[in-house]
């Protein structure tokens, strides 16, 4: 059976990597190879906005005006108020449950993007005690955010909110990727609800 990635929510909460990696490359690969993922992500989101506007036809000028919007959160809105439109006049309920938790994932992993884009990558020291001497062990690195991200440090300086390493990140762009495809059989279900009306309804929808 297939793993569902996207079940729990993946992007709910930020986590703290127990491990990090030995070195900084792996990391900093990580964070191209998830924000590529990501760009692919939000191709597909858009597709799930233009379904809503104009579900039947082409899409180019739908899409370019989208891409203009470039915050998560704004998009997310967007999309939220043209499905209340979309299904105002024909209802389907299953379809807008599963749309309405498509963007609290959306909107979650918008988050996790962020603190990806946004942050730093620093050494983590440690000692272990040697007959009664503190020895140094290998640095671990981590992805976290800058010490001046107020809203993702601590006070007192007692470390950053969440921390990745290499792994984390991918898992994250993997999730991204996940959340990329449901977008594309959202858009597809409901272009499909669309073309399931007799012609002369659909010319009434907009």
């Amino acid at each position: 059976m297939a793993v569902n990635l996207l079940e729990p929510d993946p992007f709910n909460k930020a986590s703290l990597a127990p491990v990090g990696d030995a070195a900084v490359v792996p990391i900093y690969a990580a964070v191209g190879y998830a924000l590529h993922r990501w760009e692919g992500c939000e191709t597909s989101i858009a597709t799930v906005y233009s379904s809503l506007v104009k579900p039947k036809g082409g899409n180019h000028v739908l899409m370019r005006s989208f891409g203009t919007i470039t915050a998560p959160s704004t998009r997310q809105e967007m999309i939220k108020y043209a499905s209340e439109a979309y299904f105002e006049q024909h209802e389907n309920p299953a379809l807008l449950a599963e749309l309405k938790a498509f963007l609290k994932l959306y909107q979650n992993a918008g988050q996790r993007r962020n603190d990806i884009a946004h942050a730093v990558v620093e050494a983590e020291g440690a000692y272990a005690i040697i007959d009664n001497k503190a020895v140094p062990l290998p640095d671990e690195w981590f992805l976290v955010p800058s010490i001046f991200t107020t809203k993702k440090r601590e006070t007192r300086m007692r470390g950053p909110k969440y921390r990745f390493s290499s792994r984390e990140i991918r898992h994250y762009a993997d999730c991204f990727e996940a959340l990329g495809e449901k977008a594309g059989k959202l858009s597809t279900a409901i272009r499909k609800f669309y073309s399931s009306f007799p012609e002369k309804y659909q010319s009434d929808w907009s």
